[in-house]
């Protein structure tokens, strides 16, 4: 089988996606099945960086018009859509000049590549750019084609236009699969879209142990960052931004060290972002300098040694308007340690977090739950050896991608 995998979330970009579609591309090494990946920012064996995402990479040619109208003439021809539909998809291809260019040029980039390769099936990684793109390669090159959707990537942004007309609706009900990371973020989904959930896939996240390996011991590690042996350690890893509720953990801290003064902690924070300079200022006004550190963008090595190092691992996420936790690649990251977690009643954070097995889950940007739960597995050690091997047992019999590589064959096989 011969795939195609259009994305711009990929290597040198840090994330959960981006990690998640580099992973993919690497469960096909050594495999018989041949994936081709169009992106903009990497070139390797059967890795093509002719997907533009700038204007300045413009090339106007006739080539460009020759395709604009191609384009136009498929969504017309799209016997699938109704009327409202073509026209809302018209309608969003043309609205932004900028974007269109670029859709139509990536066309006339890629196209006659596809046809030299002839693939069996398109897939986008990441529809928030991609997906007019997929959409009309698969109705010129007459392909089955398969979508990923994380989270933020499928939301109804919060504008009159967006709200109105659900302008991505029409592109997903003329994908052949939609495939997503856990039951919470199918249920959005379906709910958002009105897909048919049998066109709605799951395949979550997964992680490559080989990744994650550290020769050190745990009581090494901290002697290496100054930490005793009877200090509880609690660890965060994620972007700084306002939705990770990393504050909320900052605040926590503050309250179990004035009112548990017997109890030595520390929070490390692995992760940079606009809310960085708020976090450290809100340490600095709240006098925790010794008790917080962090670690910014730091090296995936010492990330990795962060985590085995750690008591527990919290990252508190919560829902927005605009926002949503898709899913929460490091709460396995730190499973995978047979560290517990805390998240919160938001988004697919609820399938990456098993509650009461794996970790724990609070109300959504509640102080008082998640002091709760913090303390909870500071006192209760047997718990947290508990959870932390049911994680780690969990990370092993179902989120790794020596079995996930031939969930993603299956499902190419069956749409095919």
């Amino acid at each position: 089988m011969r795939i195609a995998l259009l994305t711009d979330a990929f290597y040198p970009l840090k994330g959960g996606i981006s990690h998640h579609l580099v992973s993919l591309c690497k469960s096909f090494q050594g495999k018989t099945d041949e994936l081709y990946v169009f992106n903009p920012y990497y070139k390797n064996n059967r890795i093509y960086n002719s997907l533009m995402v700038s204007i300045k990479q413009l090339n106007l040619n006739s080539q460009i018009l020759k395709f604009l109208l191609i384009s136009v003439y498929k969504v017309i021809k799209d016997n699938a859509l109704k009327l409202n539909e073509k026209l809302r998809i018209l309608f969003h291809l043309f609205h932004n000049p900028r974007n269109l260019l670029i859709v139509i040029n990536n066309l006339a980039n890629i196209v006659p590549t596809l046809r030299t390769l002839n693939v069996d099936v398109l897939v986008g990684g990441f529809p928030t750019n991609t997906l007019p793109l997929v959409y009309l390669l698969s109705r010129i090159l007459n392909k089955k084609v398969i979508v990923f959707v994380y989270g933020n990537d499928f939301l109804i942004k919060n504008n009159i236009l967006d709200r109105t007309f659900r302008f991505k609706t029409p592109y997903f009900k003329r994908v052949d699969k939609i495939v997503v990371l856990g039951k919470t973020t199918k249920f959005f989904f379906h709910k958002i879209h009105n897909i048919e959930k049998k066109n709605i896939e799951i395949f979550p996240l997964a992680i490559f142990p080989e990744d994650y390996a550290v020769d050190e011991s745990r009581e090494d590690l901290r002697k290496k960052c100054n930490l005793d042996n009877e200090t509880f350690v609690i660890l965060s890893v994620g972007w700084h931004v306002p939705r990770k509720k990393f504050d909320l953990v900052i605040k926590a801290i503050k309250y179990i060290k004035e009112k548990r003064p017997n109890i030595r902690i520390k929070y490390l924070s692995v992760g940079e972002g606009v809310s960085s300079n708020y976090l450290k200022k809100l340490v600095s006004n709240l006098n925790l300098e010794k008790e917080v550190r962090f670690f910014g963008e730091c090296a995936n090595q010492v990330r990795n040694e962060l985590y085995k190092l750690s008591d527990l691992f919290v990252m508190p996420s919560i829902t927005t308007n605009n926002s949503v936790e898709g899913f929460g690649l490091v709460y396995l990251e730190a499973n995978y340690y047979k560290v517990p977690v805390i998240g919160a009643y938001a988004g697919g954070v609820r399938d990456a977090v098993a509650h009461n097995k794996t970790g724990l889950l609070v109300k959504p940007d509640d102080l008082s739950d998640l002091i709760d739960k913090i303390l909870f597995f500071i006192d209760n050690k047997d718990k947290r050896i508990e959870f932390g091997e049911l994680g780690y047992k969990r990370i092993m019999n179902k989120f790794l991608w020596s079995t996930r590589h031939q969930d993603f064959i299956k499902i190419l096989e069956n749409l095919l």
